[in-house]
């Protein structure tokens, strides 16, 4: 992670030049990725995001609760590795264990099943 710090009005177009450059996504941006769970962007915006997380909240489950009761079996899979990622980040297992719990006992697919299992006791093994 890279800090930049810009000061003045004359320093606005050389920051815009720097973050266009560097590929910078707004957490703002991200955050409305991952809601739209319609989209290919959303599970990609949500595995970033995880990397983010430092401290559960409602909302971050609620993030995550929405992707583990999304439609389509492969962003319920992304949204598993991304729970997991998120509570290993924040070394702190949060909800996550209750949210994998709960979407074990709606899935329908054995193998995602399975993999939801393991995600689930990797997460009990992370202190909170």
């Amino acid at each position: 992670m890279t800090l930049v710090e810009a000061q003045g009005g004359d320093a606005v177009a050389p920051l815009a030049a720097v973050l266009k450059e560097t590929g910078f996504f707004a957490q703002s941006t991200l955050l409305g990725s991952a809601f739209d769970v319609a989209t290919a962007d959303a599970r990609k915006a949500l595995l970033t995001l995880a990397h983010m997380v430092v401290a559960w909240d409602d909302d971050w489950a609620d993030l995550f609760l929405l992707h583990l009761a999304a439609p389509d079996p492969i962003v319920r899979h992304d949204a598993v590795t991304a729970l997991t990622v998120a509570a290993m980040v924040a070394r702190d297992k949060g909800p996550a264990a209750e949210l994998l719990a709960e979407a074990a006992q709606r899935e329908t697919y054995p193998k995602l099943k399975e993999t939801i299992e393991e995600a689930r006791h990797l997460v009990e093994a992370i202190a909170s």
